[in-house]
């Protein structure tokens, strides 16, 4: 089973009204489950939904679209928002920069 059948599987358990942002599915890293948390929502990396974006627009306007548009959502269910703290394509941390 590849990526994108595992990821299907995993969103598949999420609970009813669950939300999954249209046309970022590459930016999926994860569910997350909280005490905080009506069950398990979708988790989303910042920077991979960031690079997404700044395919159609400036990496400011990128920022600006994901705090207001996308992490401003405040909705039941909700994603949550993984800012990693190191670079997943390089496996590097801040500190080694």
């Amino acid at each position: 089973m590849g990526g994108a059948e595992t990821w299907l599987m995993e969103l598949l358990t999420l609970p009813e009204g669950a939300v999954v942002l249209d046309g970022f599915d590459d930016a999926i890293c994860g569910v997350a489950e909280s005490s905080h948390i009506d069950g398990a929502v979708v988790a989303y990396s910042v920077e991979k939904i960031l690079l997404t974006l700044q395919a159609e627009m400036s990496a400011e306007d990128a920022m600006e679209h994901f705090e207001y548009n996308i992490a401003g959502l405040g909705v039941e269910n909700g994603p949550v928002f993984v800012y990693a703290l190191r670079d997943v394509s390089t496996k590097t941390t801040p500190r080694d920069l």
